[in-house]
């Protein structure tokens, strides 16, 4: 279908399958991926109008909610085994992964901390981040 014959019902009808699918949170994404995709092309003047301008996450997959789960020790020990059984997959993702797990963050959250140090003391393990460096002495700080 070219793009200038996309209508709302078109997206309507794309939202309501996949709510229809039980992924009310991708319908979600996928609204808001066609909005910012209409949106370029009318900025590029390749239509005329955003068809899915008018629909809010309301008439998508709703309101998010995070979710009252969490992995069990079986499934724990089991993606593990997964991760090591999978030749693919590689060590560095396997501690990406068990890093991320262990932090609680999610994938995204963890670079913008930079660099992290690890203290394990009598009181329980600590984890902060690091101290930025002082600059070189005669070297200007950037700006902020």
């Amino acid at each position: 279908m070219p793009l200038s014959d996309v209508r709302e019902q078109h997206i309507d009808l794309v939202l309501t399958r996949i709510v229809a699918a039980g992924a009310p949170t991708v319908a979600n994404d996928v609204l808001r991926y066609l909005f910012r995709m209409f949106h370029f092309a009318v900025k590029r003047r390749w239509v005329e109008h955003n068809p899915a301008a008018n629909f809010d996450p309301e008439d998508a997959g709703g309101t998010e909610r995070p979710r009252e789960r969490w992995l069990t020790l079986d499934e724990l020990k089991a993606l593990g085994a997964a991760m090591r059984d999978t030749p693919s997959f590689g060590r560095i993702n396997e501690l990406a992964v068990w890093l991320l797990l262990a932090l609680c963050v999610r994938k995204m959250e963890l670079p913008p901390a930079g660099r992290m140090s690890i203290s394990t003391r009598a009181s329980g393990d600590c984890i902060r981040a690091a101290p930025r460096p002082e600059p070189a002495s005669g070297s200007r700080s950037p700006s902020r």
